[in-house]
């Protein structure tokens, strides 16, 4: 195995996958003055992709585990670029949202295979630090995503501008699929297996283990949150008195960034003070974050959005990490329902937002996420133990 070229495709998959995933929130002030739609509309194209990958997310593992990881990986990759040109040139807002759902179904198919690809191919410690750049490169492709449409629609001008950013964003993801081709070895370890029965047992183990069923719940408070504070930002922003455009609310997203570089610490602060009260502690962040987004002051309201992404960050890990010590068998399918609660809880934010947005706007928005990282901290705190073993089946 050439072991730069892998790792390099390893990285390029996860940037495909997550090039496209929220790339319509930079823009949403933006649609609903070219298509003449209300909130609500238009964050159906944030929801769309998102839900999809919900529902999907626990059978693609299946799937991959029959057929190989590498060709649908490339297959997946290939295609997202298609419904990607299709949102540059949708006519009307449902032929948008429609695209969104497109690629919601491919995308689950990348990942879940890339994790399985990582885990055959290459053994700790290496699987670790192939692990990391396959987080890297996700960070940056949904970085990229965002800004790549914000920063068009600005430099373009018009209502039309954005469509030249998911134009962009079809040739990148491209460039990333014919990398992944390119370079991606063929698996060496991969074995065929069809588990139907082994998932049938693992579900009903895993729907009497309340631990994991708590993790699933937190799992979806996580993206619950920054999927509603930055759906809905970009409404706030782009409004009186700030009025931002579209190319700085394209750059809010730079705010990941901190959040990203500090993930390392969550196993310090788990060592140092227990899963349970190292999860108070993150999402405590989050809510001093969320709290400090109220200020009328613009660098402040930054400030508090660095300090949630950096909870969130914090708590993901953490949380990822119980869902294996808390399941005795059918770890992949615990993934897999980990990651569609997860998904499930990002799409349902800006739908049950917007009534609370169009009743008492941001600071009630705000309240609703603050609630949502309470809940979080009360069900680690109920359910979780710090020195937790796997439930028995």
């Amino acid at each position: 195995m050439s072991v730069d070229r892998s790792r390099l495709a390893v990285t390029c998959a996860a940037f495909s996958a997550f090039i496209n995933l929220y790339a319509t929130q930079a823009i949403l002030p933006i649609l609903r003055v070219r298509f003449d739609a209300g909130v609500g509309a238009v964050n159906l194209t944030v929801t769309a992709a998102m839900l999809t990958v919900a529902l999907l997310a626990p059978f693609t593992g299946l799937i991959s585990d029959a057929v190989g990881r590498r060709p649908l990986i490339i297959i997946a990759a290939l295609g997202l670029t298609l419904p990607t040109l299709g949102i540059a040139a949708a006519p009307n807002l449902p032929t948008i949202i429609i695209c969104r759902f497109a690629q919601g179904m491919l995308v689950p198919f990348i990942f879940s295979s890339t994790v399985a690809y990582i885990g055959e191919e290459w053994v700790m410690p290496a699987t670790g630090e192939v692990m990391a750049l396959y987080i890297s490169g996700s960070i940056v492709g949904g970085l990229t995503g965002r800004l790549t449409t914000g920063v068009a629609a600005g430099l373009v001008g018009g209502l039309d501008g954005w469509r030249w950013g998911f134009a962009g964003l079809a040739v990148l993801n491209l460039l990333a699929a014919l990398a992944v081709w390119r370079f991606l070895p063929r698996s060496a370890h991969f074995c065929p297996s069809t588990r139907i029965a082994q998932m049938t047992s693992g579900l009903a183990a895993h729907l009497h283990n309340p631990p994991l069923l708590a993790t699933f719940a937190i799992g979806a408070s996580l993206l619950f949150v920054p999927a509603g504070l930055f759906t809905f930002a970009t409404h706030y922003l782009s409004e009186p008195p700030f009025e931002l455009g579209p190319t700085a609310l394209g750059l809010l997203f730079l705010v990941y960034i901190p959040g990203a570089l500090v993930t390392g610490q969550s196993a310090v602060l788990a060592r140092k003070f227990g899963r349970r009260r190292a999860v108070a502690i993150a999402m405590g962040i989050g809510i001093a974050g969320s709290l400090i987004s109220l200020s009328t002051s613009l660098p402040i309201i930054i400030l508090g959005f660095t300090l949630v992404a950096t909870g969130m960050f914090l708590t993901q890990t953490i949380a990822t990490t119980y869902v294996s010590i808390s399941s005795a068998t059918a770890k992949s399918l615990a993934a897999g329902l980990y990651v569609a609660a997860y998904y499930f809880g990002g799409s349902m934010a800006p739908v049950l937002l917007t009534p609370v947005w169009l009743a008492s706007g941001w600071i009630g928005c705000v309240a609703v996420l603050v609630a949502a990282q309470l809940i979080a901290i009360g069900l680690a705190g109920r359910f979780w133990v710090d020195d937790a073993r796997p439930t028995p089946s």
